[in-house]
């Protein structure tokens, strides 16, 4: 089951834990960040990122999508469904 946390995706999840537990599945949540941009487009000041933005975006990313899944996971036990994330 895929999210990204918004609202809609909410509803998608809640959605696919019921599917599952009436067929008496097991699940496994994805979400996706998008790459940060090696290069900043900015007119005057185009040019490389700097590898320290780098690190603390892909440490934020990892840690929404860690706490993320782990409510995902929380709520299909909560329910008897399987999950891995």
């Amino acid at each position: 089951i895929a999210t990204d946390g918004s609202e809609l995706a909410q509803k998608g999840v809640a959605h696919g834990l019921e599917l599952a537990k009436g067929l008496g599945a097991s699940v496994a949540f994805v979400t996706v960040s998008e790459p940060f941009p090696a290069l900043a487009w900015g007119g005057a000041m185009a040019g490389y990122v700097a590898a320290a933005e780098l690190v603390n975006y892909e440490e934020s990313a990892r840690k929404y999508a860690s706490e993320l899944l782990g409510k995902c996971k929380a709520e299909a036990d909560a329910k008897g469904v399987g999950a891995k994330t």
